[in-house]
């Protein structure tokens, strides 16, 4: 064999990170002699690149800017929906979120300096690249990798995304991986309310996601059971999807309303939680959240954003925000006299000097969080490195529901952010979030 694969990214793995392969070819001497690697999706060769040997005779590939082009954000909004078994495979599945790609390597070279190239499989025959490693074909999700993580720089993980469980810089252990929740809100798995317990109230419109690797053919059952205080539970909806192609990434909503609970069983619950199965026994995984006890006049703000796993989260409170318009114009100087007249210049103490044609509008909403501890901190801080934000008032502006339903696209103008940098002394944290609308009225 021609081409050899001696090193290649993990098979579930993060775009934004260096997905690097080494190949080495006993061929790398012949003229005019290229390696050439193939970026697939399905039967379709997305790119194609070429590289000479570096001073070893191997060369190095990082398809990862190419694939990132390839995968979108999915735009989820499940504000019209008002129970769990409206959920379809359809509605559910994020198709364009997780991708399976497959890098192919081939070579090229000629008979001479001089001669034309001619195109090799990397097994000797001529025809498209065709070498793959043994992890190939590749199942790759928008997550962000951390070079300067601990686990990054200790573990041998490296490039690679982290998948298995580990204790994050808040002492809190976490899991990562195929059948796992993609977010960090804290004590999520945990029945027990504690001051790091995340919180939601009735007229939220928050979802997660959860990548499924199931077995060929089998379904995937989501469940839902809410908690009172003394412990009993109320038997929540449920929703079978069928059909899937695994691995595939999930959104569950969690919040009331879309879950297909009534206020009044709403005002009973202390918890509720979401089981996310294969439909038979196998729980993939639990996912516990904690009625938001706050009275509060406040209206209720909700963020929806993408998180460094690439995946849709969400985090509400209840404080006041502050809005700021701002406001620019072009103008331009009109003579006072007006020259164009006919017989008589009349005096018109109503015309020009300056004169505006364009002025056009901004709005910043400003927020400040309540108090956080030092992991519900770091889950919120990662809004202000989020690709993606959606702000919306999940129980209205002025009560108009209309209003509450259309999370807004905007984006983040702070440019930085303080974080705990004394554990000891440090216990409580607030962030401030200044968000400008995305679509703002046209100029007039």
């Amino acid at each position: 064999m021609a081409i050899t694969v001696t090193q290649s990214p993990n098979k579930l793995n993060a775009s934004y990170t260096n997905l690097v392969f080494t190949v080495s070819s006993n061929l790398y001497n012949q003229p005019q002699f290229q390696y050439v690697m193939d970026v697939v999706s399905g039967s379709t060769v997305l790119s194609r690149i070429r590289q000479y040997p570096n001073p070893a005779g191997d060369a190095v590939f990082d398809p990862s800017n190419i694939i990132q082009d390839y995968l979108e954000y999915q735009d989820v909004d499940y504000s019209q929906i008002t129970d769990i078994d409206q959920l379809t495979t359809d509605n559910a599945v994020a198709n364009e979120q997780l991708k399976i790609f497959s890098v192919k390597f081939g070579e090229e070279y000629g008979s001479s300096i001089s001669s034309s190239v001619t195109l090799y499989t990397g097994t000797d025959a001529i025809g498209n690249p065709a070498v793959v490693s043994s992890n190939d074909p590749y199942q790759i999700f928008p997550a962000q990798v951390d070079y300067n993580d601990y686990w990054q720089a200790t573990t041998g993980i490296g490039y690679n995304f982290f998948t298995g469980s580990r204790v994050e810089s808040t002492g809190e252990s976490m899991t990562f991986g195929y059948n796992k929740f993609l977010s960090y809100q804290p004590e999520k798995d945990s029945s027990e309310r504690t001051n790091d317990s995340m919180t939601i109230a009735y007229g939220d419109n928050g979802f997660i996601q959860i990548i499924v690797n199931g077995s060929l053919g089998s379904d995937v059952e989501i469940d839902t059971t809410g908690f009172r205080s003394n412990g009993t539970s109320i038997a929540g909806d449920r929703v079978v999807l069928s059909g899937l192609d695994f691995p595939a990434m999930i959104t569950v909503p969690i919040s009331p309303i879309q879950q297909g609970w009534s206020l009044a069983q709403f005002n009973e619950i202390e918890r509720f939680r979401v089981i996310v199965t294969n439909n038979v026994t196998l729980i993939y995984d639990i996912f516990n959240i904690f009625k938001d006890n706050e009275d509060c006049n406040y209206n209720r703000v909700g963020i929806q954003f993408i998180n460094e796993l690439g995946a849709w989260d969400y985090y509400a409170f209840s404080l006041p925000s502050r809005q700021t318009i701002n406001v620019e114009r072009d103008n331009y100087e009109k003579p006072f006299v007006d020259y164009s007249s006919g017989v008589l210049s009349q005096f018109n103490p109503r015309r020009g000097g300056t004169t505006s044609y364009n002025t056009s509008t901004t709005k910043v909403i400003s927020f400040t969080t309540p108090y956080l501890s030092q992991k519900q901190a770091h889950f919120v801080e990662q809004i202000f490195t989020s690709p993606k934000i959606r702000l919306l008032y999940p129980e209205g502006l002025n009560n108009n529901d209309v209003y509450s339903a259309q999370p807004m696209a905007v984006t983040l103008r702070n440019s930085s952010f303080v974080r705990n940098t004394n554990s000891r002394g440090q216990k409580l944290f607030q962030f401030n979030f200044d968000f400008e609308l995305s679509n703002n009225p046209a100029g007039r």
